[in-house]
């Protein structure tokens, strides 16, 4: 299963990219290994490490009213959850 669901009804955008003769072989080799349509391949692959790269963004922007709300409750104490504290006393099936 491709990691993106792609219906035509909704394709409204266009990329094109221009790439070496290896590449293109090795693309439509992964294609072809995974029974897709070349696009549907290519735009999988790229929206797979696109949300793998925003995943991985550390930095954040805000304006000085959306700071001190961050702030406060970074600084707030944590709330007793019962059930999380039952879930997490017991064993994992790794420590069985």
């Amino acid at each position: 299963m491709n990691a993106v669901a792609i219906r035509d009804d909704y394709l409204t955008g266009r990329l094109s990219q221009r790439v070496t003769k290896e590449d293109e072989k090795i693309i439509r080799k992964g294609a072809q290994l995974k029974a897709t349509k070349l696009s549907d391949y290519v735009v999988s692959a790229a929206r797979l490490q696109a949300d793998m790269d925003l995943a991985d963004q550390t930095a954040i922007e805000l304006n000085d009213d959306a700071m001190e709300v961050f702030s406060a409750a970074l600084e707030r104490p944590a709330k007793v959850v019962p059930q999380l504290r039952k879930l997490f006393s017991k064993k994992t099936m790794f420590e069985t």
